[in-house]
């Protein structure tokens, strides 16, 4: 089953991507695709990073967040890359730029996220939704017969769903939504909005909005 990874990591430097941070993830989204060559080559696409999703983006609300994408066949096939030695030299350089304890990773379960129309376009938005257990039915009937039609028009994209498969003790279901925009003013009008919010009224405990902008 697909998974889509997403992972936060915040630079040392409040507010900045420094040349040499995101030097460094670059390497170490290239030593990933090196893995995947290597090892899992009858299922993961060949040739540049985005043929398998990966991508990095800047978060418009915290310039100093970098969000990194990509697909995975699973979740363990993730985690044996992020061990293995390549992998690990990567992250040490990564280390030097970022807040390790801060680091932020999950995986959304059965999709692939970033197509090259996602891609390509370099805005995105993730909306976050938390439900309690009982409510997950509930929620993906009103992403299925309202919600996704309402983000995907505004958007001028398609947007896709899916849930979170980690989850910590004590907290509640993500559901996550990610696509591209086609025009900046229709992001931000969206972003600042409460028309998403008021989707989920009598499902969600929480929603949660940020927006990216592709930097590789």
């Amino acid at each position: 089953m697909p998974v889509t990874e997403l992972a936060w990591i915040p630079s040392n430097i409040p507010g900045t991507i420094s040349p040499e941070f995101l030097n460094a993830l670059r390497e170490g989204m290239e030593a990933q695709g090196d893995w995947a060559a290597a090892n899992a080559s009858s299922t993961l696409p060949p040739g540049p990073p985005a043929n398998r999703g990966a991508a990095l983006y800047q978060q418009r609300e915290d310039p100093g967040m970098v969000l990194i994408t990509a697909h995975w066949d699973s979740k363990e096939q993730h985690l044996e890359c992020i061990v293995s030695e390549e992998n690990q030299q990567g992250l040490r350089a990564v280390a030097d730029h970022s807040v390790v304890t801060e680091i932020k990773v999950f995986h959304v379960d059965g999709v692939q996220m970033f197509g090259k129309e996602t891609l390509d376009a370099g805005r995105l938005s993730i909306l976050r939704v938390g439900v309690k257990e009982g409510n997950r039915e509930k929620l993906e009937k009103i992403w299925n017969e309202d919600a996704k039609n309402l983000v995907s028009s505004r958007a001028g994209f398609e947007h896709t769903g899916g849930w979170r498969i980690e989850k910590d003790q004590g907290e509640e279901n993500v559901f996550a939504v990610v696509g591209s925009w086609r025009d900046e003013e229709a992001l931000s009008r969206f972003a600042a909005g409460k028309e998403w919010e008021e989707m989920w009224k009598g499902a969600a405990l929480k929603t949660d909005i940020t927006t990216y902008s592709r930097i590789a």
